[in-house]
């Protein structure tokens, strides 16, 4: 082989050898380069699927604490409306009392002067004349009582509420204001009638009664006092029109 037959062959395959290294290169570079955008867009979407990861994270703390301030508004409300339940309670109770009380001692007055009314028209059937007036005089504290009992029950079933706003019931009260001055007037008339028996024995009898219906109308006063008692935001107009 000649000497240019030999750098012939040496300078083909030099050329041959950088042709390939050129190509060579050059697909190393298209491969990166189609591989390099899979891998950001990879890391891309794990950082999207982290960020929303993290949203959902945050939207369920932020529904955590809602409901637990929910659960804890609710609570309250329910804490708060036993409370005011309580207090309802408590003023219907204290009605109960003030009123059953009322009731009680109304009910307690009306049968000792049932009782004493009884005695008196006993007195009167044994003595003539006087006897007709006395028991006229009983009969009359009787029906008085009677009124006295209804007045008494309009009085205190006006509500608690009633009497703050426009005060007790002025109208009955005056009514029955006026029944026990009736009252106390025919027992002025039973004690001169009293005076006029002959047997000491009914005069006794008589005296003994006329302390009961005495007593009654203090007791009746007493409460009518009580019920005309406590302030009341527009109860003064009404006493004026009562009056």
């Amino acid at each position: 082989m000649t000497l240019v037959a030999i750098l012939s062959l040496g300078v083909f395959t030099v050329s041959t050898a950088i042709a390939e290294q050129g190509s060579g290169q050059q697909n190393s570079n298209q491969q990166q380069s189609q591989t390099s955008p899979s891998t950001t867009s990879d890391s891309g979407d794990r950082d999207q699927d982290q960020d929303r990861d993290q949203t959902q994270d945050q939207d369920r703390d932020q529904d955590q604490v809602m409901d637990q301030d929910r659960d804890g508004d609710g609570a309250g409300e329910q804490e708060m409306e036993q409370e005011r339940e309580q207090e309802r309670e408590q003023e219907m109770e204290q009605e109960r009392e003030h009123s059953g009380n009322g009731t009680t001692t109304a009910q307690q007055v009306r049968s000792q002067v049932a009782n004493a009314v009884q005695e008196m028209l006993r007195v009167a059937d044994r003595n003539g004349g006087i006897g007709e007036q006395v028991r006229e005089v009983a009969q009359n504290q009787n029906q008085n009582h009677e009124d006295l009992g209804e007045h008494l029950e309009n009085i205190q079933n006006r509500s608690r509420f009633t009497r703050f706003l426009i005060g007790p019931n002025y109208g009955e009260i005056q009514q029955a204001r006026e029944l026990i001055e009736q009252n106390q007037e025919q027992i002025q008339n039973l004690i001169e009638l009293r005076n006029r028996l002959s047997n000491q024995a009914d005069q006794n009898a008589l005296q003994q009664q006329i302390q009961v219906l005495q007593q009654a109308n203090l007791q009746l006063g007493n409460m009518l006092d009580e019920a005309e008692s406590g302030f009341s935001l527009f109860g003064f107009i009404f006493r004026i029109f009562a009056g």
